[in-house]
């Protein structure tokens, strides 16, 4: 069974899986068919009411692990393995530049004016990171 969220609807919660959040969505798209022939304005609906969760996440993955290959690809396998794997990247910079670890620090360096080692730990630990501010704003 999905996890359901719990959604206000005309003054009332009621519990909704991501399909039924999502509903219906409208595409359109044009095609260059294998024979040569192009295809404009091609519009269909896509309906998500009954998709489960499961099945919503990963249509979401597969699309962002497309955008995210291309600048991969420009990477070495080294780089790969040092700014790719195992990092948390925002789903909608996707595609966009990889920053190397160096890049990020000097970044953070930029923007905040700590030193070196005060940034490294940043760009090291953004989840601990984060957890500090959630815990800040809480305080509040």
């Amino acid at each position: 069974m999905d996890k359901t969220i719990d959604v206000m609807v005309n003054g009332t919660v009621v519990p909704m899986t991501l399909g039924q959040i999502i509903g219906t969505i409208d595409w359109s798209f044009d095609k260059t068919l294998a024979n040569g022939d192009v295809v404009k304005g091609i519009t269909v609906h896509f309906d998500c009411k009954s998709s489960s969760n499961e099945e919503i996440t990963s249509w979401i993955a597969r699309n962002r692990t497309i955008a995210l290959q291309v600048p991969v690809n420009l990477m070495t396998k080294a780089e790969v393995e040092t700014n790719v794997k195992g990092k948390t990247f925002n789903a909608s910079s996707c595609g966009q530049k990889i920053k190397t670890r160096a890049e990020q620090i000097k970044t953070v360096m930029a923007a905040t004016g700590l030193n070196e080692a005060a940034a490294a730990l940043i760009v090291d630990n953004p989840e601990a990171v984060n957890e500090m501010m959630t815990k800040d704003k809480k305080a509040e």
